[in-house]
This record gives C-alpha cells, sequence and structure tokens, in this order.
C-alpha cells in the first residue's frame, strides 16, 4: 500500500510538476510543506498540491498555507518555462507552461487524521476563492 507522501509524488504523473519547500513561522513556531504545480498540457490547465507531515498538520498553519495559495503558484509558475508541442500537430509554437490557466484546483495530502472542524475552514476558505480544495488526509492512503 502507498503511503499518502509516496501519492502526493506519483498521482497524477501524465502531469509536469515542480516543486518546492514552502516554511512558515507562526506564532514562534516553524512550519514546512511541499508545494506543488502540476501542468497538464492535455487539459491546457494547471493545478496545485500541498503535502503537509503530521507535525505540521495544526488548523492554523493550514489555513495559512492555503491562504497563500496565490503566491505558490506564482513561485512555482515563475521558474523554468517548458514548452510542449507534437511534431503531427501544425501550430505557430508549442504550449508554453507559463499560458496554462490555473483551473482552481488545489490538492492538499495531510499525513495526518484531521476532524471536520479543521477540513471545513479549509473547504469554505477556497469557496470564497473560488478554489475548488480537495483534502486528501491519511485515511486517503489507507483506502
Amino acid at each position: 500500500m502507498a503511503t499518502l507522501r509516496e501519492l502526493f509524488e506519483g498521482e497524477f504523473d501524465h502531469t509536469l510538476r515542480s516543486h518546492s519547500e514552502a516554511s512558515f513561522t507562526m506564532g514562534g513556531s516553524s512550519f514546512r510543506a511541499i508545494e506543488k504545480i502540476c501542468w497538464s498540457f492535455d487539459e491546457y490547465s494547471c493545478f496545485l498540491g500541498y503535502f503537509v507531515e503530521e507535525e505540521y498538520a495544526t488548523a492554523g498553519f493550514l489555513q495559512a498555507l492555503l491562504a497563500q495559495a496565490d503566491q505558490s503558484r506564482e513561485r512555482l509558475n515563475g521558474g523554468v518555462e517548458a514548452v510542449s508541442s507534437h511534431p503531427a500537430v501544425y501550430q505557430s509554437t508549442g504550449t508554453s507552461s507559463a499560458a496554462l490557466p490555473f483551473n482552481d484546483r488545489i490538492m492538499m495530502y495531510v499525513d495526518a487524521v484531521l476532524d471536520d472542524a479543521t477540513k471545513k475552514p479549509l473547504v469554505a476558505l477556497g469557496d470564497s476563492n473560488s478554489w475548488h480544495v480537495q483534502i486528501r488526509e491519511r485515511g486517503y492512503a489507507e483506502s
């Protein structure tokens, strides 16, 4: 059975991906997560993913992480630009990763068991920003 970290790294393997570590200091404590952008040239879109280890899976940190999703997207999309094309397709230029629109999907892989009181505000924050937030917690890997 795959771990949640392995699922975070392996799901959506048809996409081109870039990731980095996001770290924050809140209330004197340090928190970190892995942020990832997935570009799907076939679907002409991109989306975000986060992996959070159990020790950092507090309600406050998860809220702060999600609240800065636009900054994650800018950081990750601002790195190396990839261009995709196919020799059998006639077009003036290939499709650039920078041109792929964000499809408002954010996948949060949280390696902990979260109660509804923690998950509901995250989904509500997503709704208020027109994002589709999906939370995949430890039980997702065990199912």
